[in-house]
C-alpha cells in the first residue's frame, strides 16, 4: 500500500482515484525504453502519490526542476482543477513531459534562476536543492520561491534526509549513476534553520516507508 498520508475525499474534491491516476500515468509514459523505466522507478521510489496527497486540489502549482514531469503530470491527472506548470533546464526531459499532453499541465525549458515568475499558490521543489552548485545556491532558490508566493502560500520541499543512516548511505550510489557530481544534502535541523530565516512555518513528512532511499518532505507556509 502506498504511504500517501491524509487524503481529501475524492468525491468532495473531484480527484481521480489514485489507482486510476497511476494506471493512466504509467500508460502515458510507456514505450520510451530506458526513459520509461526511469520514470516508473521515479514514481515508486520517491513516493509521488505521497507528495501529491499534500498538494491543494485546485489552483496554480509550479514544479521547479520537474524533470520528465512525472510528479507534475500526476498532479494534473488527479485534479482537472489544478493548473500545473513545470520548469526544467533539460530540453529532452521537458520534451518528454510535454508529450504526455494533459490540458492542465504545461512545461517550460530554462534555468531555474531565470524562470519567468508565475502567479501561483503552491511551489514544489522536488529533489533539486542537493543537485545545485552549492548550499548557498540552494538557499537562494528557496528565498526566490518565498518571494513569489503570497502570504499563506505553500512551498513543498522534497529532499533526501540523513536519517535513517542506512537509507541515506544507499542514496549516493544512485546519485552517482544518474546525476554525477557533488551533492549537497542537508539535515532536518539545517532545513529548519533555513525555513526560520525565510519566515516559513513548516511540517516534516517522511515518505520513505517501504522504500530504499530516505525520501522526506517539508511542507512550508509563508507567514508574511
Amino acid at each position: 500500500m502506498e504511504n500517501c498520508g491524509p487524503e481529501i475525499s475524492n468525491q468532495r474534491a473531484g480527484l481521480l482515484p489514485r489507482a486510476e491516476a497511476r494506471r493512466q500515468l504509467l500508460r502515458l509514459y510507456a514505450g520510451r525504453g530506458w526513459t520509461s523505466v526511469f520514470c516508473w522507478l521515479r514514481y515508486w521510489h520517491s513516493n509521488v502519490p505521497g507528495i501529491e496527497a499534500h498538494i491543494p486540489p485546485e489552483g496554480t502549482i509550479v514544479d521547479l526542476g520537474c524533470g520528465h514531469g512525472v510528479l507534475a503530470n500526476y498532479m494534473a491527472l488527479r485534479s482537472p482543477k489544478r493548473r500545473v506548470i513545470g520548469f526544467d533546464q533539460n530540453a529532452y526531459r521537458i520534451e518528454v513531459a510535454r508529450s504526455i499532453g494533459l490540458p492542465n499541465a504545461e512545461f517550460r525549458c530554462g534555468n531555474l534562476f531565470e524562470a519567468e515568475p508565475v502567479e501561483c499558490e503552491t511551489i514544489v521543489v522536488a529533489d533539486v536543492l542537493h543537485h545545485l552548485r552549492s548550499f548557498e545556491e540552494g538557499e537562494e532558490l528557496l528565498r526566490r520561491c518565498c518571494e513569489r508566493l503570497p502570504p499563506g502560500g505553500l512551498l513543498v520541499v522534497k529532499e533526501i534526509a540523513k536519517r535513517p543512516v542506512w537509507k541515506f548511505l544507499c542514496t549516493r550510489p544512485v546519485d552517482l549513476v544518474f546525476y554525477p557530481g557533488r551533492v549537497y544534502f542537508r539535515s532536518r535541523e539545517e532545513f529548519g534553520e533555513i525555513f526560520r530565516r525565510l519566515g516559513l512555518s513548516w511540517e516534516f513528512v517522511p515518505l520513505h516507508r517501504g522504500r530504499p532511499l530516505c525520501h522526506v518532505m517539508y511542507l512550508c507556509r509563508k507567514m508574511r
